[in-house]
């Protein structure tokens, strides 16, 4: 995993703007899964930008009881898809 912000090539992606079309084409041919645990205070929060980049997309949610890191724990996870149709671009998930 990682964390940070980007850094566009040249006016790709225009502050206060959506990225050029070539750009957003690219961005959306990638399957992504981008986390955000509540532990990490450090970390960029992803949930706006995933909201902002799939808008006008179909989201569904599922709520998922995983195993923990210790030993007889749980982990609570919210995954949130996003399909794009066939051709379109890749399928998103984020996992809160």
């Amino acid at each position: 995993p990682v964390s940070g912000s980007c850094d566009w090539p040249g006016a790709s992606w225009p502050s206060g703007q959506g990225p050029e079309p070539d750009m957003q084409r690219r961005l959306t041919s990638l399957p992504m899964r981008a986390y955000q645990i509540d532990t990490d205070r450090r970390a960029g929060n992803p949930t706006t930008d995933m909201a902002w980049l799939c808008d006008g997309l179909e989201l569904t949610t599922k709520s998922l009881l995983l195993q923990g890191v210790d030993l007889g724990s749980e982990v609570k996870v919210e995954a949130r898809t996003w399909r794009r149709r066939q051709g379109e671009g890749a399928t998103w998930e984020l996992w809160l």
